[in-house]
């Protein structure tokens, strides 16, 4: 049986994560395409950023595993994103704001929760 922290993840978003490099415009690069489980949450929000501040967040999402900040994220299956290539408007693709982990008490499983702000597309 799963922890209580993750047994409710029955959703599917496609994580491209930061790698811990910028490009020149001091924006991270990102890694391969990966699939995990999450719990997603369209609504918009106030959560806090590493630095401490409040900022507004698009969703939020209750993921399986550690996920930098900065990160991109995509609510779908991978396999969707492969045979599209691109997500519809009301799935855009998000970048990952913010990241808090919260341990059980025996600090065996944790609840892991990111806010989400879309990607404003270039026109």
């Amino acid at each position: 049986m799963p922890h209580p922290e993750i047994s409710g993840l029955h959703q599917k978003a496609v994580l491209w994560p930061a790698t811990g490099k910028y490009d020149d415009y001091g924006q991270p690069k990102i890694g391969t395409a990966e699939e995990i489980k999450v719990r997603w949450l369209k609504r918009n929000t106030e959560v806090l950023d590493r630095d401490g501040n409040m900022i507004n967040v698009d969703a939020t999402a209750v993921v399986d595993k550690e996920v930098a900040i900065g990160s991109q994220m995509w609510l779908g299956a991978l396999a969707d994103w492969l045979a599209t290539g691109s997500g519809s408007t009301t799935n855009q693709v998000m970048q990952v704001k913010s990241y808090r982990e919260t341990p059980d008490i025996g600090k065996k499983a944790y609840m892991r929760r990111v806010g989400l702000l879309r990607i404003k597309e270039e026109t």
